[in-house]
Order: structure tokens, then C-alpha cells, then sequence
């Protein structure tokens, strides 16, 4: 979506494995949600107020993402307190029909 101009959220691009730090967040601006990679249904999924909060947060979802969905890499984005979920389904077949 970048690459053809489309704004997104700004977030991590990679999930994250391994315990991290509070250099890790978006530009270090909260707060943040940390969501799980695996996941969906709101499980795995943690909003960080302040850096004080991130790392009990970071924790929290990814051991909540591991039990959940048995992966516990997470991403961590800017958090929108009232989004809008648009989503577009889009099939295709090998005949480009």
C-alpha cells in the first residue's frame, strides 16, 4: 500500500519476536496497540497509555498471543481510539476473470 501512496498507520513493518524496548514503538509517540501477528477477535491485543505502560503491555499480548493462537510475534502500531473497519474481499482465478 506503500508503495503506491495509500496512507496507513504508522507501526512496526516486521513483527516482533523478542522482548523489545521502548525504542521499538512508533516513533516513540503513544499511545500505541500492541496486536498480535496470529491473531484476530481482539485476542492478543493491548493499548500502551504511556512508555511506563509498554513493556507490561508488550508482554501481556504477546503471552496472550502465544496461548491464543501458539505464536507470539506482535506488531505495534499508533492507536486510533475510533476507527473505521473498512474491509474488501477480492477473488480471483487463473483466467484473470
Amino acid at each position: 500500500m506503500t508503495a503506491v501512496g495509500v496512507p496507513i498507520i504508522p507501526g512496526t513493518r516486521v513483527a516482533l519476536r523478542i522482548r523489545t524496548r521502548r525504542s521499538n514503538t512508533p516513533s516513540n509517540r503513544f499511545p500505541v496497540i500492541i496486536k498480535a501477528a496470529a491473531g484476530g477477535g481482539g485476542k492478543g491485543m493491548r493499548v500502551a497509555k504511556d512508555a511506563d505502560d509498554f513493556a507490561r503491555s508488550f508482554q501481556l499480548a504477546r503471552s496472550e498471543a502465544l496461548s491464543a493462537f501458539g505464536n507470539g510475534e506482535v506488531y505495534v502500531e499508533k492507536y486510533l481510539a475510533r476507527p473505521r473497519h473498512i474491509e474488501f474481499q477480492i477473488l480471483g482465478d487463473t483466467h484473470a476473470t
